[in-house]
Formats: structure tokens, C-alpha cells, sequence
């Protein structure tokens, strides 16, 4: 089955975007979705004997999705075989969204550890180096790759085109912005280094978002 590495010719692209489940039956193609949901069906359409975790468990596309937990028992051949189908047809889903969102043909906001924050630029999994973990799939909620149990909510895709800005290589990014943003009265070094870095991980001008010890280290460097 083919899969769409960018949105639909079809596709009129709203200028508010897309939640995530719009923007992946929009990229990958309603067909891609309801495969999904039909090995979902399947999956749960007779309880599990042992049941065992997925890799997300809180992903929940549908009310009905059971529940999973570690077992020492493998499970029968006819479980293993709707759990494999679940997990193609997930990923046969998540695929084309990914790789467009990789590519820079869309890029993602959204309001970062509250619903009522700033919407604010999401790096893509490959640029950031993190995975797509999703939190709520009606609500379009991720888990904030910075960690900490934070969440992503709201998160809506955009046409890249329009919006993507040329990016720099980290060590250009840094040296401009400690041009730019210098260190206040009373700031330590440490203190601007964090919220230097805090700017570099919504940035989306940078072609990759460094951890906190790699800027510390490179933070005299001379692009």
C-alpha cells in the first residue's frame, strides 16, 4: 500500500492546522486510517489471555483499546498475530506524518506543559532526536520530549512551506543569539546558558537542538 509523504493534492491545508489525527488521515490517507482502526477492532474484539504492554500504553485511538501489562507468558499465536497487525497498522499510520514533519513539508506548534500557554515551535522527532509518544489521540496531546512528565497539548500541524526559516547549524544559532540575547545585569553564565538553551529547544531555525551539557560546552566556540 503506498504511502503519501506529504499532504494531499486535495487537501486545502488550513491556515489554524491540523490536530494530529486530521493531519495524519490528511497525509497518510483516510484508507491508512481506517486499517488502523479495523486491526484496532480486531485486537479488541476478544479479551486477551495474557495481556501484555504495548510499547505506549497510554496511546488510546479508541475507548474500547484494553488495557496491557507485562506477562511472563507469551502470549497464544492468534494474540500475537492481532497484536503484530495493531502495531503495521499503527505504524503504516504514523509513518508518512513522521517523515513529512522530518522533511520540513509541515511543522507542528503547540502549547507547551499547559493548555493555555503560547503555542510554540515543536522540533521534529529526527531534528530534536526523540519519538513520537502520544498522550491523547482525540485531544491531540503528546508527551514533551524534554522529559520531566510534561505534556504537549494541542498540538496542530502546518504547511511547511510558508513558515519554514532558513536553519543554521547550532554552534551559527548560539553565537547569534549570545549576540542577540546577551547576558543581563546580575545573570550568571550558567543562568544565560539555560535560557539560551531553553530558546534553542522551540527554536525553529536551528537544524539541531543540542543538550544542555553540549551547549555549556561549545558555548566559546567560534561558528
Amino acid at each position: 500500500m503506498a504511502k503519501a509523504s506529504k499532504p494531499s493534492n486535495s487537501t486545502v491545508w488550513p491556515r489554524e492546522g491540523l490536530w494530529l489525527v486530521d493531519a495524519i488521515k490528511a497525509v497518510s490517507g483516510q484508507a491508512l486510517w481506517d486499517g488502523w482502526m479495523m486491526a484496532q477492532a480486531a485486537l479488541s474484539s476478544r479479551p486477551l489471555s495474557s495481556p501484555r504492554l504495548v510499547r505506549f500504553k497510554s496511546e488510546r485511538p479508541l475507548s474500547s483499546q484494553p488495557g496491557w501489562f507485562y506477562s511472563n507468558r507469551p502470549p497464544p499465536a492468534d494474540e500475537q498475530r492481532r497484536i503484530a497487525e495493531w502495531e503495521r497498522a499503527r505504524e503504516a499510520c504514523l509513518s508518512p506524518l513522521r517523515t513529512a514533519w522530518n522533511n520540513g513539508v509541515l511543522i507542528a506548534k503547540g502549547r507547551r506543559g499547559d493548555p493555555l500557554a503560547e503555542p510554540v515551535h515543536i522540533h521534529s522527532p529526527a531534528s530534536a532526536g526523540w519519538e513520537l509518544r502520544v498522550h491523547d489521540w482525540e485531544r491531540s496531546i503528546i508527551l514533551d520530549p524534554a522529559g520531566g512528565g510534561r505534556k504537549i497539548y494541542d498540538l496542530r500541524f502546518f504547511a511547511g512551506a510558508s513558515e519554514v526559516k532558513p536553519k543554521k547549524e547550532p554552534a551559527t544559532w548560539l553565537a547569534e543569539m549570545r549576540a542577540s540575547h546577551p547576558q543581563r545585569p546580575g545573570e550568571r553564565v550558567g543562568e544565560h546558558q539555560k535560557r539560551l538553551h531553553e530558546m534553542m529547544q522551540t527554536a525553529d531555525d536551528v537544524t539541531e537542538v543540542w543538550p544542555f551539557e553540549t551547549l555549556r560546552r561549545r558555548w566559546y566556540d567560534k561558528p
